[in-house]
Order: structure tokens, then sequence, then C-alpha cells
């Protein structure tokens, strides 16, 4: 009797071992998946900047190079439109600025009006 016993005490701590050790094989692996994910995403960021950063180096490297070769004259072309073109902007910015105002005001005075007609009747 005791041999079965011990046979039976052996074999139900023997189970309980290997389903607790699975369990526990478990939880570890999808703790690693997460660590392994935030590690790849972080990693992945870090790529598609040095990619960007590379790129924009390597636009404004040959831009430049383009630009040296011209002649003085097609610079100052160059920076005469681009200064027409920031005058322009700024003009139009301000025309709508004023025309924001106008309607602005013309609301406000209509609301005002109608608030006031409520008020005396």
């Amino acid at each position: 009797a005791t041999m079965i016993q011990k046979w039976y005490r052996r074999h139900h701590q023997r189970h309980h071992y290997f389903a607790d050790l699975s369990r526990i094989i478990l939880v570890q692996s999808i703790w690693r998946r997460s660590i392994a994910r935030e590690h790849a995403a972080f990693f992945l960021g870090s790529v598609i900047t040095v990619q960007s950063l590379f790129r924009s180096y390597s636009a404004r490297k040959k831009l430049y190079s383009g630009l040296t070769c011209l002649r003085k004259d097609t610079m100052a072309a160059v920076v005469i439109q681009s200064h027409w073109r920031t005058y322009a902007c700024e003009c139009n910015f301000i025309r709508d600025l004023v025309d924001i105002l106008i309607v602005q005001s013309v609301v406000r005075t209509w609301l005002a009006r109608r608030h006031l007609s409520s008020l005396r009747s």
C-alpha cells in the first residue's frame, strides 16, 4: 500500500509540477513578446526618423549643389521671386484678416440687436 501511495503522490506532484511549469512558460513568453513588440516599435520609429533626416539632408545637398551652378543673375531672380511671393502671401493674409474682422463685427452687431429686441419685448 505504501508503494501505491508513493507512486500516486509522485505522479500527482509531477503532474502539478509540469502544469505549473507550462503556465510559467506561457506567462514568460507573453511577457517577452510584449517587451519585444515595444522594442520593435521604438526601433522602427528610430529607423524612420533616421531615414527621414537622411532623405532631407540628401535633398538639401542636391538642391544646394544645383544652385551653386546657377549664375548670379539667376540666383538674384530666385531671391526676388521668393520675396515677392512672401509679400503677396502677407497681403492676402491681411486682406483675409480684415474680411474676417468685418464679418465678426456684423455678426456681433446683429446678435446684440437681437438680444436687445428680446429684452425690450
